[in-house]
């Protein structure tokens, strides 16, 4: 806002003008650029394109979302055949059921990681046998459910 002799003028309709004049607002790419979902309609190998929501295996650019256990629960093994599975952000469990397993020597990285995000929801990742690891480059959250007695 400027202000000329007590008169506050606003600069947003230059602003909106600059923004109509530029153009249509384009969105890059598909909605595989947003996040791929795992449906594992094919198998249970995390990197098979057919288990995928866009028929093409996630890379560390993308949100990740597991969020189903039917027909299978996803599976990372041997990071020497199939390098590592990547992801910006790993949810395993984000508003459903998700299970990950990493066996096998197989490797995960993501930046973050989400187990079991919202309520309601149940996430399970089990990292098993020599040379199975994810790691991370920032976070990883867990939502934990608790029960008292009292």
């Amino acid at each position: 806002m400027t202000k000329m002799a007590g008169v506050t003028a606003s600069r947003a309709p230059y602003l909106a003008a600059a923004v109509i004049a530029s153009g249509p607002l384009m969105l890059s790419g598909a909605t595989g650029a947003l996040g791929q979902t795992w449906d594992g309609s094919a198998s249970a190998d995390w990197f098979t394109g057919e288990n995928w929501s866009s028929n093409t295996v996630p890379d560390d650019t993308q949100n990740v979302y597991i969020d189903t256990t039917a027909p299978n629960s996803a599976k990372v093994t041997n990071k020497t055949t199939n390098g590592t599975a990547g992801a910006q952000r790993l949810h395993v469990g984000e508003r459903g059921e998700g299970t990950l397993t990493v066996s096998d020597g197989g490797a995960v990285s993501s930046t973050h990681g989400y187990i079991g995000h919202f309520s309601g929801s149940t996430g399970t990742v089990e990292v098993t046998g020599t040379g199975a690891a994810w790691g991370t480059i920032q976070w990883i959250c867990l939502s934990v459910t608790m029960a008292m007695a009292l």
